[in-house]
């Protein structure tokens, strides 16, 4: 299963492929720290999961599920949120029929037992 990680934290990119790295069949297949950087990314590698931040660098992981959702892509990721500011986003992401919303600060283990059951 190839994973694209999207979020404006260095440490968190890099937490997020050293937890993944440790799941049989999970390759992170590309990162990035904006709406438009993982829209590109998105496109070429066609991930087949993608972990979106909602607070991205000058702007939102809502505009990446917005465009998913818009555009009809042959391959349908599935769509994971994983914010710190889970109170103010979680509704919003369920009105955008997002897979799955995830809380940073306390909910990384159910983030990854999610995908690995995903597998």
């Amino acid at each position: 299963m190839d994973i694209l990680i999207v979020d404006d934290s260095p440490n968190i990119r890099n937490n997020l492929k050293k937890f993944l790295s440790e799941i049989n069949g999970v390759s992170v297949s590309g990162e990035a720290e904006s709406s438009g950087s993982a829209i590109e990314l998105i496109n070429k590698a066609k991930p087949n999961l993608i972990i979106l931040d909602v607070e991205l660098n000058n702007s939102s992981g809502f505009d990446v599920l917005e465009y998913i959702k818009k555009n009809k892509h042959s391959h349908k990721p599935v769509i994971i949120m994983f914010t710190n500011h889970s109170a103010l986003y979680e509704e919003k992401a369920k009105e955008m029929k997002v897979d799955y919303f995830f809380d940073k600060t306390v909910e990384l283990d159910k983030l990854l037992n999610t995908i690995k059951n995903i597998i």
